[in-house]
């Protein structure tokens, strides 16, 4: 064992078991998308696929400032949600939160990510879109059953 690398290339590890080791963590990666392309790409793409949640706060912020109270209910704050586009479900009635938190921007969110995914992986749309809306969908399906049931 090597003490003191700073970068795997730097590093002449002579056990069989380091070496194995650093290959398989550079397959791992690619193996479910087959891009090479590592946590800092992802990253950077999702950042900058959600400054499509800035036009909420953006417009929420405008309608602060032009309210006449002090007071002013969430839900004039997300004026780009669901439920304050369609349902109008009132504070604390089942599934208000969750009808709170999808919105317009987080639709243009998962379409943009959808892209990104599509153009990093040359992959079909199909799979693409499954990559990102399958977690959406699971997590989205939990919190419905807490918040209907």
């Amino acid at each position: 064992m090597v003490i003191g690398c700073t970068r795997a290339s730097a590093c002449r590890c002579t056990s069989r078991q380091s070496e194995s080791s650093r290959r398989n963590t550079r397959v791992v990666r690619p193996k479910v998308t087959r891009v090479p392309l590592g946590f800092k790409y992802w990253f950077t793409m999702v950042c900058w696929t959600s400054l499509a949640g800035l036009l909420s706060i953006i417009i929420g912020a405008i309608l602060l400032l032009l309210s006449d109270t002090p007071q002013v209910s969430p839900g004039v704050l997300a004026p780009l949600s669901l439920n304050e586009l369609l349902l109008h479900r009132p504070i604390g009635s089942p599934g208000q939160g969750l009808l709170d938190t999808l919105s317009i921007p987080s639709l243009l969110t998962w379409g943009l990510m959808i892209i990104g995914v599509r153009t990093w992986s040359q992959r079909s749309w199909e799979f693409s879109a499954a990559f990102v809306l399958v977690p959406i969908a699971v997590i989205a399906s939990i919190w419905a059953f807490i918040a209907f049931r």
